[in-house]
């Protein structure tokens, strides 16, 4: 086997894994399940990200060096991908939180209060 014939089954492979996941993910009612379905499809997207650097590597002359460099290109490309991931989610969660404030705030400053709960006892007595 060539290493473009390598390359070609490896990407391909893990762009079916790939979609697979992201769909399970997405399609699945359980919301542990979509987690792990979106973490295996976040890692085999990293890795799919790997085999097409690998294949660009001039080291990769044969197949088993292809592999080689696939391993090495592997480790970044998962760490990298996660990392982006994590900081997309920490950016959204501060931005969530500073919203909320500055709304908070801004209705404080302009007199707006929240909506109050009004009770109706069984005698029809508001308050």
């Amino acid at each position: 086997m060539k290493v473009n014939q390598a390359a070609f089954c490896t990407v391909t492979a893990l762009a079916v894994v790939t979609a697979a996941s992201i769909g399970a993910a997405v399609t699945t009612a359980s919301t542990v399940a979509a987690v792990a379905y979106g973490v295996l499809g976040i890692g085999s997207g990293a890795v799919s990200i790997a085999s097409i650097t690998a294949w660009l590597d001039p080291n990769s002359t044969s197949v088993a060096n292809y592999f080689s460099n696939l391993k090495s290109h592997a480790g970044y490309a998962i760490a990298g991908t996660f990392q982006v991931v994590a900081q997309t989610f920490v950016q959204a969660l501060v931005q969530g939180a500073a919203n909320g404030i500055t709304k908070r705030v801004g209705d404080a400053i302009g007199g707006r209060q929240e909506p109050q709960v009004i009770v109706i006892d069984d005698k029809r007595r508001a308050y």
